[in-house]
């Protein structure tokens, strides 16, 4: 399968990457006129958006980091967060970075934090990556 290499954080370069997956989905379906909709092509091909399927793969790597199952060693990156409310947090939540500019703001870990923080206890707390993967990918 296809890995991301790269995962843009402007709306130009994620809608220009849109747009390839669309022109590839035409492709593969033989629908070149004006009137087939890519977004029902996609569908029907139960293709994902590349922008959903980029998110849900960094998160199954973040996945693995922070339950040890890489080569990266979690407690270089991640830091129990300082405060946990039992009302809205998991038990796994992770201190946020501060990043003080937009590369470092949408590199891997400050974003993937953002992210994990805010998924519900019961997909952050599955036992493997890859039911955790699935429980981010609902079927279409």
């Amino acid at each position: 399968p296809l890995r991301p290499g790269w995962d843009p954080f402007n709306k130009i370069h994620i809608h220009e990457l849109e747009r390839i997956q669309s022109m590839a989905a035409r492709f593969v379906l033989g629908k070149y006129g004006r009137t087939e909709s890519s977004r029902c092509m996609k569908r029907e091909l139960n293709w994902q958006y590349l922008q959903d399927r980029r998110r849900n793969l960094r998160l199954k790597l973040f996945y693995s980091i922070y339950n040890n199952k890489t080569g990266i060693n979690a407690s270089d990156y991640l830091k129990k967060a300082y405060y946990q409310s039992s009302r809205h947090d998991h038990k796994f939540k992770v201190r946020p970075y501060n990043p003080r500019t937009d590369l470092f703001k949408h590199s891997f870990f400050p974003q993937s934090i953002v992210e994990w923080n805010t998924l519900p206890a019961d997909v952050v707390g599955r036992k493997t990556a890859d039911s955790f993967y699935e429980a981010l990918c609902p079927p279409q």
